[in-house]
């Protein structure tokens, strides 16, 4: 699994950019994620390359201790 921070994201259609340690842009587009995600959440993903190119896919918020999304303002703060 890959980690990376959303940093695009569409709540309505479920599809979004995530920015991966390397500075990479990879999309994701999992329309049952239906608001699921905010940006600047840190997620986990995994990377298939498709006739559109690199995509994320099953693509899974981290959550932190609590039990909640795992932010990057949260790791900023």
């Amino acid at each position: 699994m890959r980690t990376g921070i959303v940093i695009s994201y569409n709540g309505f259609i479920g599809s979004g950019i995530i920015k991966d340690p390397n500075n990479q842009k990879i999309r994701f587009r999992q329309p049952q994620l239906f608001n699921a995600l905010n940006r600047f959440d840190v997620v986990e993903y995994e990377i298939e390359l498709t006739d559109a190119g690199l995509m994320a896919v099953d693509v899974k918020a981290v959550k932190n201790l609590e039990g909640t999304h795992l932010n990057l303002t949260d790791v900023v703060h």
